[in-house]
């Protein structure tokens, strides 16, 4: 992992001799903010106007894709802005077209008694916010201390361990959150690829993708990319992932420089 700044003239003599270019972001911790609790979220003001400008370019394709619900996403931004691709790539619109991945019924039946067993939870551990995205279910522990959290993850094992061991669910253990999700061979980094190949079958093969993100589900798509422009927001030593930077802020730098470079 490099950092970015420190390669920063190659990053931008590449952007430039590009003739599109796929951008893939994140919603929490790499355009938003982290903060307390997920209704809180915010996009950064100067990467939504960004955005914004991105998506009357016609070298430029943005792509939110996030663990949050599709409907969360499109009250934090429209998708006549830009595509959006949600649930861990469970569910998306590009070109204003609805999508999602076809779940069998054991998998929908599952989430719905875990769903009832994280509501028993939220009675030994109020603070804990449950997060019904369809399609999936995120429970939050960020306001939770230290011994809090180590007995919620213990009990929280308990309760799945029925459906992970049946292949039924999987969990995707991120910050400060436990995501609940069918347990199927498709990922951010599946839908990726999908839309690189939807995008580029219209806009030609000389196309840079661009992945940028700061936890475990991106690392799905680092890997697809790994000949790509991959950053991750916060440094990991073993991210797959070219690229790091500290914090959104910088995003905010790099996104000016896409903008600037691009328009070359």
């Amino acid at each position: 992992m490099k950092n970015l700044w420190k390669d920063i003239d190659n990053v931008k003599e590449l952007i430039s001799r590009k003739s599109f270019i796929i951008l893939f972001l994140d919603f929490d911790g790499t355009i938003s903010p982290i903060v307390s609790s997920p209704e809180k979220a915010k996009i950064n003001p100067k990467i939504k106007e960004l955005l914004k400008e991105f998506s009357k370019s016609s070298k430029v394709s943005p792509v939110i894709i996030s663990g949050r619900s599709l409907e969360d996403l499109q009250q934090k931004i429209s998708s006549k802005v830009v595509s959006l691709a949600a649930n861990h790539g469970l569910e998306w619109v590009l070109d204003g077209k609805y999508e999602h991945v076809s779940l069998k019924p054991q998998y929908l039946h599952s989430l719905k008694s875990v769903k009832l067993l994280a509501k028993n939870l939220k009675k030994l551990f109020p603070k804990i916010i449950i997060e019904d995205k369809k399609l999936s279910i995120a429970l939050h522990y960020r306001s939770l201390d230290n011994r809090q959290t180590v007995n919620l993850k213990s009990q929280f094992k308990e309760i799945i361990k029925k459906y992970t061991d049946t292949n039924l669910l999987e969990v995707i253990y991120g910050k400060k959150v436990f995501d609940i999700r069918p347990a199927i061979s498709w990922t951010k980094g599946n839908l990726a690829k999908l839309i690189v190949s939807n995008i580029t079958a219209n806009k030609g093969k000389n196309s840079l993708i661009i992945c940028i993100g700061d936890d475990e589900t991106d690392e799905d798509m680092f890997k697809k990319f790994e000949k790509e422009i991959t950053i991750r927001v916060g440094k990991k030593n073993d991210s797959k992932s070219k690229y790091y930077v500290s914090s959104v802020y910088e995003i905010v730098k790099f996104l000016q420089l896409i903008m600037k470079s691009s328009m070359v």
